[in-house]
């Protein structure tokens, strides 16, 4: 697992990249800003892949069948029941 950068490592990195200090602060307060759309756009992610990983769970493809997305699954939430097109 890579540790994570501290104090002014980042800065340092950009800065070997020939990117400003200043346009590199400029960066971090914009992303400082956009924080909460980022975090609510990194909630429904998790809440649509949780929703997903349900759906699989109530419908479980049979044994030694590997799942794609190419498979095309169809899955119904009104009828809780999913098609799963045999392949040739």
């Amino acid at each position: 697992m890579t540790k994570e950068p501290v104090g002014g490592e980042m800065e340092a990195v950009y800065a070997s990249m020939g990117i400003s200090r200043d346009v590199y602060r400029y960066g971090e307060r914009t992303l400082e800003r956009l924080k909460g759309r980022f975090d609510a756009i990194d909630r429904m992610a998790e809440y649509n892949q949780l929703k997903v990983v349900k759906a699989m769970q109530d419908c479980p493809a049979p044994q030694g069948t590997a799942i794609t997305i190419w498979d095309g699954i169809h899955w119904s939430p009104s009828t809780r029941s999913c098609f799963i097109p045999r392949l040739p």
